[in-house]
């Protein structure tokens, strides 16, 4: 669409800790958007199905998973805007965990 002259976003989340891939994600994506728009995993009303579903299928994930803390998400909001600026696309990032709501 954007191709044909239409104005493009893509919207990543919920981002799931250590298996949602941003670089990867902007390298096959930038060509066809114009916007990357950013949320972070909100547990409040699904944390016993995340929690089974990581078990089951990423064990070795579920410490971290229990450990997530509001540093991990800041380390996220600053990988995103890095990649912003290696990519050279706007962003918008919405992250409870942060309190942030930034646009770029």
């Amino acid at each position: 669409m954007k191709q044909e002259g239409f104005y493009t976003y893509v919207f990543v989340g919920p981002i799931f800790p250590y298996l949602t891939d941003l670089e990867e994600i902007f390298k096959k994506v930038s060509p066809f958007v114009d916007l990357f728009i950013f949320e972070d995993l909100n547990l409040n009303q699904c944390r016993k199905e995340v929690f089974e579903a990581i078990k089951k299928n990423f064990p070795e994930l579920e410490d971290k998973y229990r450990n997530l803390s509001k540093e991990f998400w800041f380390e996220k909001e600053k990988e995103i805007k890095e990649l912003s600026k290696k990519f050279n696309k706007p962003i918008k990032i919405y992250f409870k965990h942060t309190g942030s709501l930034k646009f770029r």
